[in-house]
């Protein structure tokens, strides 16, 4: 559903887990926005949900044209078809080409999955190129074969 009151000014991203991985410091004068896989905006409804998505498991290194760009305008169309449907939404990165600070490694791509669970299929397949031009230019919807294929696995579609 998306959308509330929540004020996310004081939320940073954290690790909660004993699993090493990245920290603030990796992102610092790297030039890259930390993106969030599941929206904060999604959860704004409930802070302590909100809050949560401020974690470094929930996050690719995205270039700020693409985060900030077409990433979040398909957010913005996934928001809105989820006020008429229940979705599942799987989403990541592919392709690491490089890294910043301390081994975070940089996606090439970034992909997103929607699947409408009352039609029980895929509703948009979306490759996002991480560059930091213009990125509506760099998105393509493609079937989910595609998809899989270009991963080199098959994604759960459950």
């Amino acid at each position: 559903m998306g959308g509330g009151d929540c004020d996310r000014s004081r939320f940073r991203f954290k690790n909660d887990t004993d699993i090493e991985m990245a920290e603030q410091e990796d992102y610092s004068k790297s030039d890259f926005d930390m993106g969030h896989l599941a929206n904060a905006e999604d959860f704004a409804f409930d802070c302590k949900k909100d809050e949560m998505t401020f974690r470094f498991y929930n996050c690719l290194p995205q270039y700020p044209n693409l985060n900030r760009g077409a990433w979040k305008r398909w957010e913005n169309t996934i928001r809105k078809d989820s006020r008429l449907d229940s979705l599942r939404i799987i989403c990541g990165g592919h392709e690491y080409i490089r890294e910043i600070g301390n081994n975070v490694y940089i996606p090439e791509y970034c992909w997103k999955v929607v699947i409408s669970l009352s039609k029980k299929k895929a509703i948009y397949v979306l490759w996002f190129k991480n560059v930091n031009v213009n990125a509506k230019d760099f998105v393509e919807e493609l079937t989910l074969e595609e998809l899989e294929k270009r991963l080199g696995y098959k994604l759960p579609k459950k």
